[in-house]
């Protein structure tokens, strides 16, 4: 199952920076999974590591850390 292009309304993607080991501060996205999120977060929030959490209404699917890198020609949005 592809959970980025899954459907179902009731599922939705919680991204929060993830920083010393910890989930640290407020959500930066909450929304419907989909393909261009890993994009979004680094043109928006840079290269960094995020503890992502997929629910599906009340049951969750799926939850752990990813790490962004930039590429190398990579500018922040001003």
């Amino acid at each position: 199952m592809r959970l980025m292009d899954d459907p179902d309304p009731k599922l939705l993607i919680y991204v929060y920076p993830y920083r010393n080991n910890r989930r640290d501060g407020e959500v930066v996205y909450i929304g419907n999974p989909y393909d261009g999120l890993l994009g979004y977060l680094r043109d928006e929030f840079g290269s960094a590591s995020y503890y992502v959490m997929i629910r599906r209404g009340r049951r969750m699917d799926l939850a752990g850390i990813i790490g962004i890198a930039a590429p190398l020609n990579w500018r922040k949005r001003t």
